[in-house]
């Protein structure tokens, strides 16, 4: 789906694995925001901390980057994931847990608001660095578990299809995985909820069969 305001700028649609060829294809300029990933062995890899580039690769390919606090670092391009800092109306789509919440963690700057609907357990609002942060879902169980764990953390149980007061939330992200007990249609009406209520600059989506579809349409 796209906005229903004729007025107002198309979503793009993007599979979360297509950033960096789409945006990112060569070397990384100066002052790219990036998240320096840490080797844990076997292809695997973590989140560390947002770093900003500084210069070129050297002659090992190399590139050294600065953390927050002033220190500096020189990592290899395969240990940098950069974030969509600039660019807004995209929707990234993923089709594995981990994948989604991977993007909505690199992706969402210091400065967003950022919603998650279907949060669950709470893990992924837990996890996600920025200025505010909220989780609906519509679990009575899920919210207790969330604000159990993670009590400094905001939950709200709602279900955003019923009776929503969306001017409450000024969210500039959104993350959705509501893929668990919902069909397609669903998942294709909540981002039309958000595109609508919220124009938020980015939507993370996890569904299998909307990525299935992308890729079937390709």
């Amino acid at each position: 789906p796209q906005p229903m305001d004729p007025a107002s700028t198309p979503y793009q649609y993007m599979f979360f694995d297509k950033v960096e060829s789409e945006f990112f294809p060569s070397q990384l300029a100066p002052q790219t925001l990036c998240w320096v990933l840490l080797s844990k062995g076997k292809g695997k890899s973590q989140l560390y901390m947002r770093a900003r580039v500084l210069e070129q690769p050297d002659s090992e390919n190399r590139i050294l980057v600065q953390y927050p606090k002033g220190s500096t670092y020189r990592v290899r391009r395969k240990h940098l994931m950069p974030v969509l800092e600039h660019q807004s109306n995209m929707i990234l789509v993923a089709s594995e847990t981990t994948d989604y919440r991977r993007s909505a963690i690199v992706h969402t700057l210091e400065s967003d608001s950022f919603m998650e609907i279907g949060c669950d357990f709470g893990i992924l609002v837990d996890s996600v660095h920025c200025e505010s942060k909220i989780g609906i879902d519509k679990s009575e169980e899920s919210i207790g578990i969330a604000k159990e764990r993670y009590p400094s953390r905001d939950f709200l149980l709602a279900d955003v299809f019923e009776n929503f007061d969306t001017s409450a939330h000024k969210p500039t992200v959104i993350a959705i995985d509501i893929n668990g007990n919902r069909a397609l249609p669903a998942v294709i009406d909540c981002i039309q909820l958000a595109m609508d209520a919220w124009s938020p600059r980015l939507i993370v989506v996890k569904s299998r069969e909307l990525y299935a579809k992308m890729k079937a349409d390709e």
